[in-house]
Parts: structure tokens; C-alpha cells; sequence
């Protein structure tokens, strides 16, 4: 049978590589290491019904469930996550796999602080876990855990401000002449009295250097490599 015409115009080795990434991301057995599984088969893994993922272990088990989570949630950073498997007696009498559990463990009072949701609904969010968050502070006496904690505050700089300038410019589009008006200069010096506002004549040259020292520390971080660097470039 002939190969189909997009296919057959691919040259072999990207014909092989798309084919060992088929394989790569097939749905592993259950024996496989949790170290070379890659996210797209721990996400397979965990759009799982119960009875197909029991025979993967525990680690397996919580590592896919956070694929499903959102990255950063500082919710989970509460709990310690296990796995249990529940069983139910069949016709003769005799166990068989049920659901499997996920139970979140309060770090701090484990014998506590603690909640349960099956396998398919661990991503259903995060609202009774916070409840059990903020019981648990109030019990031991402490500040809010699921308050945004402030941003930090940042040291001023005369090198920094300048490099700022530099990048608020680029990143902006903006022309370096625009240090100069006067309406932004009463804006800087009204917050920071000290500031030196350089002139467009600096910024350029500032850019200059940015610029030739992030090109060498990108050179140095190819050097280093020691596979190949795809790069694709799109323009208007």
C-alpha cells in the first residue's frame, strides 16, 4: 500500500522521530518507573476510569492527578497526598477494586486536618480544601496560609533604574528620547528624588552593551549543550 502524500514527501529520520514519539507517548504499563514517564503519559494516565489505573503505583497514581491541577496552587502546599484503594465484595463473597481515593493530609495536624476526593474528581477545585485550610490556621493560631503574600520590595539601583529604562523602552516600543520629557521627569523625581534619569544618548549605549553581554552568555549556554538547538524564526 502506498505510504500517504504527507508522508511520503517526509525524509526517513523525521519519518523515524515521529514515529518514536508515538511510541513514547502511548499509554505505559503499569510496571513502567515514574522517572520515564513523560507529562503527556501521566496525563493519559490520569483521564484514567478507576479499575485501568489501579495496577499503576501510588507514585504514579499522585504525580498524574497533578497534571490535572493548577501549577502554583499554593492550596495543595497544605497537604501530603496518598492513595487508597477501596474494595467491595463481588457476588461470591471474594474483594475486587472499587475507587481509588486520593486523601489530602494536613502537614501540620494530621489527625485533624484532613479530606478525601475519588480519582476521577480530584481536579473538581479547591473550595473545601481551603475551608479545611483556614479551620486549621484559626485552631493553631496563625496567619492566613492562602493570603498573596505581598511582593517584595526592590532595593533601588542607579544600574538597575537604567537597565529598566533600557528594557521599558524595547519591550515597549518607546523612542529613548522619551527619558526627556518633562512631565516624566517630575514623575521619577517625585518618587525617587535620587534618581539620575540618564539621557537617550546613554540608554542607546546601554543597549549596546545589554545586548553584546546577553549574546555571549547565549553563546555560552549553546556551548554547553550537548544536543542539538532547534530555532525557528517568524517575522511580518
Amino acid at each position: 500500500m502506498p505510504e500517504p502524500p504527507c508522508l511520503s514527501v517526509l525524509p526517513p529520520p523525521l519519518l523515524l522521530r515521529l514515529a518514536m514519539e508515538d511510541i513514547q507517548d502511548a499509554l505505559p504499563p503499569p510496571t513502567t518507573l515514574l522517572s520515564s514517564l513523560t507529562e503527556s503519559q501521566l496525563r493519559m494516565i490520569s483521564n484514567l476510569p478507576d479499575h485501568q489505573a489501579w495496577a499503576y503505583s501510588d507514585d504514579i497514581l499522585i504525580a498524574s492527578s497533578l497534571t490535572r491541577q493548577k501549577k502554583g496552587c499554593i492550596t495543595y502546599r497544605h497537604f501530603i497526598k496518598i492513595v487508597e484503594r477501596i474494595y467491595r465484595k463481588d457476588s461470591s463473597g471474594s474483594l475486587e477494586p472499587d475507587y481509588i481515593n486520593f486523601w489530602y493530609i494536613c502537614r501540620h495536624q494530621p489527625n485533624r486536618c484532613k479530606s478525601h476526593r475519588q480519582w476521577g474528581k480530584d481536579h473538581n477545585g479547591t473550595s473545601n480544601l481551603r475551608k479545611a485550610i483556614r479551620k486549621c490556621d484559626k485552631e493553631r493560631g496563625v496567619s492566613d496560609s492562602l493570603a498573596v503574600p505581598s511582593p517584595e520590595t526592590i532595593v533601588f539601583s542607579q544600574l538597575m533604574f537604567r537597565v529598566l529604562l533600557v528594557i521599558w523602552c524595547i519591550v515597549g516600543h518607546r523612542p529613548f528620547h522619551i527619558v526627556t520629557d518633562p512631565l516624566f521627569l517630575d514623575i521619577v523625581h517625585m518618587l525617587r528624588p535620587e534618581a539620575i534619569v540618564p539621557s537617550p544618548h546613554t540608554l542607546s549605549s546601554d543597549l549596546t552593551y545589554i545586548y553584546n553581554l546577553a549574546s555571549m552568555r547565549i553563546r555560552d549556554t549553546f556551548g554547553d549543550m550537548d544536543t542539538g538547538v532547534h530555532l525557528a524564526i517568524d517575522g511580518w
